[in-house]
């Protein structure tokens, strides 16, 4: 249930089906235009196919794990304040 008792857009099964599947076909639509279109390529790393994706994933992934540590290293201890 969202704010006061009123019903959010994504607490609704039917509709995070359909984002979900609506996701999905974006993803096959964006994979496929990558193999179809040519692309320029200035630098040797843009003829890989799935650079960039995998580049995106890995940047996302250390960004998280960098957080998480952030996080660990920041964290108080629970007698700190008192």
């Amino acid at each position: 249930m969202g704010e006061r008792g009123k019903i959010n857009f994504f607490d609704k099964p039917e509709t995070v089906k359909k984002v979900k599947v609506a996701s999905y076909v974006v993803l096959v639509l964006s994979v496929i235009g990558g193999f179809t279109f040519p692309n320029a390529t200035h630098h040797f790393w843009d003829g890989i196919p799935g650079f960039y994706a995998l580049l995106g994933f890995s940047s996302c992934a250390a960004l998280i794990i960098l957080c998480k540590l952030l996080g660990y290293w920041l964290k108080k201890r629970k007698d700190y304040y008192e």
